[in-house]
């Protein structure tokens, strides 16, 4: 009977090489993954941009306000689509992502218009705002507290289109869709046409 010395040193080798092939090849197929999803969430943005689209042109204003009704509070508000950056660390689903609401803009303050939001990006995606040299742009963008126009500590876009013309009223440029600091997609929005579209690297 053969006695047994244990392995040898081939064998050791070749028991690395697979666990290194592997591994390789799970972290080749983890990088293919979160790929596809920064793809999926660049289309996700683009597609809500053509919903809030039609939907603004559909509608003949935004909601009423649900306050008191008086000579001031008693108009009616434009649509607009919010994209807020979730910063509530007991919020293991959300935080950390970004989140897409379907709202109305008062002028100074903007309201949700349902408890959930239209979509959710993965929390891996960072979004990076670029905007225009066009003196026309107008962007709510760094808000706190529901107030617009301040300066916060989480990301909040709103954009919003007219009605009129489809033109963008608030949010035109390019929207960068990030994960570990490489761009993965971005979306343009034209302000005068209000025609989108989007590329992924």
């Amino acid at each position: 009977m053969r006695e047994n010395k244990g392995y040898t040193l081939i064998e050791m080798i070749i028991v690395i090489a697979i666990m290194a092939v592997l591994s390789g090849m799970a972290f080749y197929t983890y990088g293919i993954v979160k790929k596809a999803k920064c793809n999926a969430a660049v289309d996700t943005f683009d597609n809500q941009l053509t919903s809030l689209w039609i939907k603004t042109k559909a509608i003949s204003q935004g909601k009423v306000q649900t306050a008191p009704r008086t000579s001031e509070d008693s108009s009616k508000y434009p649509l607009c689509m919010i994209i807020e950056e979730n910063t509530d660390s007991s919020d293991d689903i959300r935080d950390g992502s970004y989140c897409i609401w379907l709202g109305y803009n008062k002028g100074t303050t903007y309201t949700k218009a349902t408890d959930d939001p239209e979509a959710i990006l993965p929390e891996f995606i960072e979004i990076d705002f670029e905007s225009p040299t066009d003196p026309g742009t107008k962007l709510h963008t760094a808000m706190q507290d529901g107030t617009l126009g301040t300066t916060g500590t989480q990301d909040i876009f709103v954009i919003q289109f007219n009605k009129s013309d489809g033109s963008v009223e608030y949010g035109n440029g390019k929207y960068h869709f990030y994960y570990n600091d490489r761009e993965y997609g971005t979306v343009v929005l034209n302000r005068v046409t209000g025609n989108h579209y989007h590329y992924n690297d």
